[in-house]
């Protein structure tokens, strides 16, 4: 549906995955899935927060 919309998007199977991406290139949103495999989304929002690079960029959580 975003993709449809214009929007560039990135998928990351798992938290790690996704913290790697944002730290190699900040995207301006990030769409949160709260059960995600090996560390939920809240782990990873933690992480996010707590770093000076990425603790700006907006969170919407979601879930299945």
């Amino acid at each position: 549906m975003l993709l449809e919309q214009g929007y560039e998007v990135r998928k990351a199977i798992d938290g790690q995955m996704a913290l790697k991406s944002v730290h190699l290139e900040p995207p301006d949103l990030i769409l949160l899935d709260i059960r995600m495999p090996e560390m939920n989304g809240y782990e990873v929002c933690q992480q996010l927060k707590a770093s000076e690079q990425t603790k700006e960029i907006p969170v919407i959580f979601l879930s299945r």
